[in-house]
């Protein structure tokens, strides 16, 4: 049909054990975590946009862990779930 774009919502509520984050980490910090990679996955038109975005926010939770290569993975490999 003309004009009918269909698009797919994420929903992301990764946990603290699937964010592999320090023991410094609070819920907070999960909550912030989900919510800028929900809003990466869908919020952006392709992964280089949204992994950049992403980056940016992992990086302000680096002294909980965040730039540790467990949660850049968990956030890489989320993201090209949705953009490949």
């Amino acid at each position: 049909m003309r004009n009918l774009e269909i698009k797919k919502q994420a929903f992301v509520s990764y946990t603290l054990d699937q964010w592999e984050l320090y023991d410094t980490a609070t819920a907070e910090t999960i909550s912030y975590l989900n919510y800028y990679l929900q809003t990466a996955c869908n919020n952006f038109s392709n992964y280089r946009e949204a992994s950049t975005y992403m980056y940016q926010h992992l990086r302000n939770f680096s002294e909980h862990g965040a730039c540790d290569s467990e949660p850049m993975w968990l956030a890489e490999k989320t993201l090209q779930e949705i953009y490949n």
